[in-house]
């Protein structure tokens, strides 16, 4: 998180500093500006744009993923507030683009339907009234975003889980799981989980048959965590395994039980099974994933 939050701030710094470059080379640019021939004649234009929608709207984009990683770090200190209104300037220079564009637009196609100039001129001052008052509240409600701390989670709380992982990974504790089941774990379950397992050292790309595939992305550890309830029955099944887009689940109680994915569609939850037993799933044609 930290690495794409930097390469974020990094995007957003460099489109700020070819953003004022741009406006340097327009404002001593002089006579240039109305040149008929030559490179100036795209060289300005491509400034002109760039300074009112490329780069503000590049920088929304970068500033976005910025305010995201600032609500998730731990350090909330004047470097951050400086950031968040650092990008609240580009998200309100980008959408006083938007604002300005779009009352453009809706000029020329109102002095269509007019055809005096009063009543043009009526309509562009309320054009321009609305444009105004909409860059006020557009100000406001950025700003807003700019300097909200709210997420889903944070670096405190992603370091707990990490910490909490590594706690269950080193201490695989198959017996207590096993009294929570109430029967005996799977010989193949518990090899996938050991340490130098091939499974927990690298992700893998299985396909059973040359149209389907299946990733699994991580193992999940063998503790309260790994328990889940089934929506269909409700009964209880053993999760051994992330997707990508879902988990791969055991029901406990046999020596090699069926393998199920669970995954969540416009239906709702999905539990489906994929092998009859866990030794043909683990048996499949595997390739590692990428």
């Amino acid at each position: 998180m930290h690495r794409e939050g930097r390469k974020s701030m990094r995007g957003c710094g460099l489109i700020a500093l070819l953003w004022f470059a741009g406006a340097l080379v327009l404002t001593m640019s002089g006579d240039k500006v109305n040149a008929k021939e030559g490179p100036w004649v795209i060289i300005i234009p491509a400034i002109m744009i760039y300074l009112s929608l490329g780069g503000p709207f590049i920088a929304m984009i970068y500033g976005y993923k910025v305010i995201h990683y600032l609500n998730w770090r731990r350090d909330k200190g004047m470097g951050s507030l400086v950031w968040r209104l650092f990008v609240s300037f580009w998200m309100l220079i980008g959408g006083m683009g938007i604002l300005i564009l779009a009352a453009d637009n809706a000029y020329h196609a109102a002095s269509k339907m007019v055809e005096t100039q009063g009543a043009k001129q009526m309509v562009a001052g309320v054009i321009i009234l609305l444009t105004c008052v909409g860059v006020r509240f557009l100000g406001l409600g950025i700003m807003r975003v700019a300097l909200s701390t709210k997420a889903v989670t944070s670096e405190d709380k992603d370091l707990a889980a990490a910490e909490s992982l590594e706690r269950a990974w080193e201490q695989l504790d198959f017996a207590s799981l096993e009294q929570q089941l109430g029967c005996t774990l799977p010989v193949a379950y518990k090899a996938m989980m050991q340490p130098g397992s091939e499974w927990r050292e690298k992700s893998w790309t299985l396909r059973p048959h040359r149209v389907a595939w299946f990733h699994v992305i991580d193992l999940v550890p063998p503790d309260r965590s790994a328990l889940r309830k089934s929506p269909a029955t409700g009964e209880v099944m053993l999760c051994f395994a992330n997707a990508d887009s879902g988990e791969y689940w055991l029901r406990p109680g046999g020596e090699d039980p069926p393998v199920y994915t669970h995954y969540t569609d416009h239906s709702g939850e999905v539990v489906e099974e994929i092998a009859p037993q866990l030794s043909v799933f683990l048996g499949w044609k595997k390739a590692e994933y990428e």
